[in-house]
């Protein structure tokens, strides 16, 4: 599938690039059809091809010591930044006062703010506001909709009978997601049309496109698929079929952990350890 980018990216990972922290980081690096990823900024690697840091291969991506060699060396290409892109997953997804202090410098810029953090930019009243002086647009990809807007299970899953393939772990930053990647891009070379869907903070809103993931951590649980897995899933039908398969993301947790043979349909459980590692 063909993806129009929201816009051109700098990807702030101050202190974690190239770190179990920075995972976020590092996927939209590698690959994201979100973006147009300009550059990454952590002093640590300043000077040197964040795909050379990553994995030994350039991906023409530099890494600048600061958002503010990074604004001004991106604006002398032909494409202007237009949004910062937080790339640091800190354990419990709380934004640092370095980093807040550089979101808040971002708006001053002019950059529309996207994060995957527990801390919500939007709630944020500094940031808020001065979001709202600058007119730029603060989107925190974990904040769920309203509970008014939220439905309960209803089945319609069901109606998707092409392959489906969970991608579960036993810890994060471990790989389901670029996984998930891979394989998407294997049956896209075969024909086989595929699509991701996430749960955790870098597939579903900074790296995927558009509405097609879940962000079950946040979600009440009454609101989620209890009767399949946690995990990304890979959903394959033909390419030339409209509706192409997905990696999506249900939870389960009527049957104790880790025995989740799933009779009733059928197939073997594949447990209901999430994105994040962890068992409901």
């Amino acid at each position: 599938m063909i993806h129009s980018p929201d816009g051109n990216a700098i990807v702030y990972c101050e202190g974690a690039f190239n770190t179990p922290n920075g995972k976020t980081a590092h996927g939209l690096v590698r690959f994201t059809q979100r973006y147009r990823v300009l550059c990454v900024v952590d002093s640590r690697y300043a000077g040197q091809d964040a795909g050379e840091v990553l994995d030994g291969r350039p991906k023409h991506i530099p890494v600048y010591a600061t958002l503010a060699e990074a604004v001004n060396r991106s604006a002398e290409g032909d494409r202007k930044p237009t949004h910062l892109v937080i790339g640091i997953a800190p354990d419990g997804g709380r934004l640092n006062d370095q980093a807040r202090s550089d979101v808040l410098q971002a708006v001053e810029f002019g950059l529309n703010v996207d994060s995957g953090l527990h801390d919500f930019l939007t709630e944020d009243p500094l940031i808020a506001s001065r979001a709202k002086e600058q007119g730029v647009i603060l989107r925190d990809v974990r904040k769920t909709p309203a509970r008014d807007r939220l439905h309960f299970f209803s089945g319609i899953i069901e109606e998707v009978d092409c392959l489906k393939i969970a991608l579960l772990g036993t810890d994060s930053a471990v790989g389901k997601r670029t996984t998930a990647w891979l394989l998407v891009q294997a049956f896209e070379k075969m024909g086989i049309g595929a699509e991701m869907i996430g749960t955790g903070q870098t597939a579903c809103g900074v790296a995927q496109v558009g509405p097609k993931c879940m962000p079950v951590e946040r979600h009440a649980f009454e609101c989620v698929d209890r009767r399949q897995s946690v995990g990304s899933r890979l959903l394959g039908c033909p390419s030339d079929r409209d509706d192409v398969g997905h990696i999506g993301s249900e939870l389960r947790h009527e049957q104790s952990w880790p025995d989740r043979a799933n009779s009733r349909h059928g197939r073997p459980g594949l447990g209901s350890i999430g994105t994040d590692g962890r068992a409901p």
